[in-house]
């Protein structure tokens, strides 16, 4: 039971964070005179780097909080070491399944393809191809990774120790 509730307690730190870090910068913004129209422009313009931001606070959070409880973030989420060979392959096929999806998904109109558009073309009026590298910055390497380290690391492994490995990994995956 305590390594459920150690779970949900992570999911909630995940999302929590996230909300708290975009309401404090939209409230100091709010208190510098900035109109809501000016603030909700800003996130929705600049929501990639805002991800990266706010997955990078958690991060660095979640190994303050395993420091201070004297416990390695990596030891707990059990990571060992692997060659760039073995990585290699499986990064190669995560690029080139998502830039598949991309080409099929490029004519369909989703909300959120509709936002990160408008963010890679914010990005690049400033430096010529920005938004593209901030784009694959984002959702190829910043944000897999940290919810990699939350929820397959950290959640994941509460849900094993609590049941079987099977049962465990069917919970985490409906989390």
């Amino acid at each position: 039971m305590k390594s459920i509730i150690k779970s949900v307690g992570y999911v909630l730190f995940y999302v929590m964070f996230q909300v708290v870090v975009l309401s404090v910068m939209a409230s100091a913004m709010a208190a510098f005179g900035w109109s809501m129209n000016e603030v909700e422009s800003f996130m929705n313009n600049n929501s990639m780097g805002l991800t990266i931001i706010t997955n990078v606070l958690t991060v660095l959070i979640l190994m303050a909080f395993f420091k201070i409880r004297k416990k390695k973030l990596l030891k707990e989420i059990n990571v060992t070491p692997i060659s760039f060979q073995d990585c290699f392959l499986p990064c190669r096929a995560a690029f080139a399944y998502s830039f598949a999806f991309s080409l099929v998904t490029y004519s369909m109109n989703f909300e959120n393809q509709v936002q990160i558009k408008a963010c890679v073309e914010h990005y690049s009026d400033f430096v010529p191809y920005l938004g593209t590298i901030v784009q694959i910055i984002t959702l190829l390497l910043i944000s897999p990774i940290a919810e990699e380290i939350i929820f397959r690391g950290l959640v994941l492994d509460c849900y094993v120790c609590c049941f079987n490995k099977r049962s465990g990994r069917n919970i985490a995956e409906f989390t």
